[in-house]
């Protein structure tokens, strides 16, 4: 198509669907054959050697001789990952930070590059890292930030990071889900089985601490096995949303690249009234790791005193969990209280925060990794009952006790929403875009086995509380 130099015979190089219209034409539409030929033709007689070398005399004998001003090189930095419509939580946060960035003048243009794995997505007008080192390259730009979480969603964002990974961001310090996913996504358990080995060998794990099966994700949480190494090793630098992600990273090498401890951000949104209902939502994907029996227990327990209380899971989970997930509900008879809502748009989200006594965001086996449900909720100043960072709740009767206030005491429930509101003023997507932009175009060089929390880029954050 560059050559024919028509633009009928030209395709969306990012649309699948668009390259296939464009082939299935070129091969039984007959007239728009006829058409190529005949452009194809005149293209030959007029791009001749002879003609090409005469016109390029002549342009070079021009008097004045024509120039080209002179033009300043704008830097260029690639966001890679999943974008919003991704089932990852990554993808919006990703959205959101690229927003964040573009409503500052700055001087570099953050430009996204989307992971479409497990997705039926089409990058539209965006880059797809799946042409990263095809169709474009690393040195196109002069930073590179890749943003991992534990997902399949990450797994072409994974392999595309190659010996020289650039920055290296770690929503969660494990990448597990990430080839554990993959190879149960794939159907084939030989094939998963034979890379999941490939990958223990190239992070020096001992064979005797592999798990008996291969696609146990809980087996490789126990061992403390992260598949992190290869990405470590070759990282320009790595950011994480906690200290304690940092030990992690640290723990797997000393001589560590230079690390940036950066909670995740909020944003702008509106703070909600106390709300007339006792509806605790929680929000964001569903799996085990979150104990949704545990606060299902609670919720049984605290129906019996009060009768208007509401438990809706906002967010998808997988049919097998749902269905347990069911028959358990079922067996409490908590059919009036307990609620799941699937997947949700942004529209259909906010509605249903709205309507939010409280947040719950629990986690089993946290390795660091913090919660962008919880910065949600923070955002608009509902209280939020969360063992992420803290002592973990496993027991149903413990975590009643602890949601029991803020259901019933409107003091309580004023005094939390406060603290939540101020938790979610403290660190904005704002002030999120700024620092990555200083720390990936630091006026000194980071040096490796460092680590840097956000308050040493921005000092000005130290008067917002927690951060210092």
């Amino acid at each position: 198509p560059e050559v024919i130099g028509d633009a009928r015979a030209t395709f969306d190089a990012n649309d699948v669907a668009d390259i296939t219209s464009v082939l299935r034409s070129g091969l039984e539409d007959e007239t728009f054959r006829s058409l190529l030929s005949e452009i194809a033709r005149k293209v030959s007689t007029r791009w001749t050697w002879d003609r090409v070398g005469r016109a390029v005399v002549v342009a070079l004998s021009e008097d004045p001789p024509l120039t080209a001003a002179r033009r300043s090189h704008r830097r260029r930095v690639a966001l890679v990952g999943p974008f919003a419509g991704s089932p990852s939580g990554i993808g919006a946060y990703n959205d959101r930070v690229l927003k964040a960035w573009n409503s500052s003048q700055r001087s570099a243009d953050l430009e996204p590059v989307i992971d479409l794995t497990a997705t039926d997505g089409t990058a539209g007008n965006r880059r797809n890292v799946a042409g990263l080192g095809r169709y474009f390259h690393k040195h196109d730009f002069d930073a590179m930030v890749n943003t991992l979480g534990s997902s399949e969603y990450h797994a072409a964002t994974l392999a595309s990071l190659g010996e020289n990974p650039g920055h290296v961001w770690l929503h969660e310090p494990t990448l597990v889900g990430c080839h554990v996913g993959i190879g149960h996504l794939s159907g084939q358990r030989d094939w998963a089985e034979s890379r999941l080995r490939e990958e223990l060998r190239r992070c020096g794990v001992p064979e005797s601490a592999w798990p008996t099966d291969p696609l146990d994700a809980d087996a490789y949480h126990r061992a403390n096995i992260t598949f992190l190494e290869p990405v470590i090793t070759g990282a320009e630098s790595v950011i994480v949303s906690s200290d304690e992600a940092a030990d992690v990273v640290k723990s797997i090498d000393p001589n560590h690249p230079p690390i940036l401890v950066m909670p995740l951000a909020t944003l702008h949104n509106e703070r909600v009234p106390m709300p007339a209902g006792r509806t605790i939502v929680s929000y964001g994907w569903l799996d085990e790791s979150k104990k949704p029996e545990v606060l299902i227990g609670a919720v049984a327990t605290l129906s019996g005193w009060m009768r208007d209380i509401r438990l809706v899971f906002a967010g998808g989970c997988s049919p097998e969990l749902r269905a347990r997930l069911d028959a358990v509900v079922t067996a409490r008879h908590l059919e009036e209280w307990v609620h799941f809502t699937g997947w949700l748009d942004a529209d259909q989200l906010n509605e249903t925060l709205l309507t939010a006594r409280v947040g719950v965001q629990l986690r089993r086996n946290a390795r660091g990794q913090r919660s962008g449900a919880v910065a949600e909720l923070n955002s608009r100043g509902i209280p939020v009952v969360s063992d992420i960072g803290a002592e973990e709740i496993t027991d149903a009767d413990f975590l009643s006790e602890v949601l029991r206030p803020l259901l019933t005491n409107d003091h309580d429930w004023q005094q939390a929403s406060d603290e939540s509101w101020r938790a979610g003023r403290e660190f904005l997507f704002e002030d999120l875009a700024d620092a990555l932009d200083r720390w990936v175009f630091p006026t000194r060089p980071h040096a490796r086995g460092t680590i840097t929390r956000v308050h040493d880029l921005m000092p000005e954050l130290r008067e917002r509380s927690s951060l210092s």
